[in-house]
């Protein structure tokens, strides 16, 4: 999906694998083109008891407050607290995820898209199992036309073949 747009800038590590990462706590304002609070793009990693405090804002397609791309990886126990905004693939603790656990994350604060595929938790997920998450936060879309602005929820933008279990959305 949209490999070209995959994020790989992060506040503390933009590529990481085969890599955990635990217990770090970032506070920032970033402005950028593709990019996530803690890691720009994990695979075969985990991210957990790891906050993002701040605001992300950009250009690019692939903001989020945790990991920009999560592969095959988890992401558990983390907060994101920040206004995170961008043209496509927005998410507050992913922008995009695909074949990993998400699971016991909280986010608060705002995802702003000015295109498509913005969610609170998960822009974009494929084949992901999702549990236990917590939202209060509020979408807005900005800059385009209603008609243009699609895949846009509370808690994701868009699924495929994801398993969802006990997640929740305050907004």
């Amino acid at each position: 999906q949209d490999s070209k747009y995959i994020p790989s800038r992060g506040i503390l590590v933009g590529n990481c694998s085969y890599s955990q990462i635990v217990n770090c706590h970032i506070k920032a304002i970033m402005n950028c083109y593709d990019c996530a609070g803690i890691a720009g793009q994990i695979s075969y990693s985990s991210i957990s008891y790891c906050s993002f405090n701040g605001k992300i804002e950009g250009d690019g397609n692939g903001i989020a407050g945790i990991a920009g791309t999560v592969r095959n990886s988890i992401v558990n126990n983390c907060m994101s607290h920040a206004i995170i905004k961008g043209n496509k693939f927005v998410g507050g603790i992913a922008a995009i995820s695909s074949y990993s656990n998400i699971f016991n994350n909280v986010v608060m604060g705002a995802c702003e898209v000015s295109y498509t595929y913005s969610g609170g938790i998960i822009g974009c997920s494929y084949y992901d199992t999702i549990e236990n998450n917590f939202a209060i936060t509020s979408q807005i879309g900005y800059g385009v036309s209603e008609i243009e602005l699609l895949s846009i929820g509370g808690l994701f933008g868009d699924i495929s073949n994801s398993n969802i279990n006990n997640c929740y959305i305050i907004g």
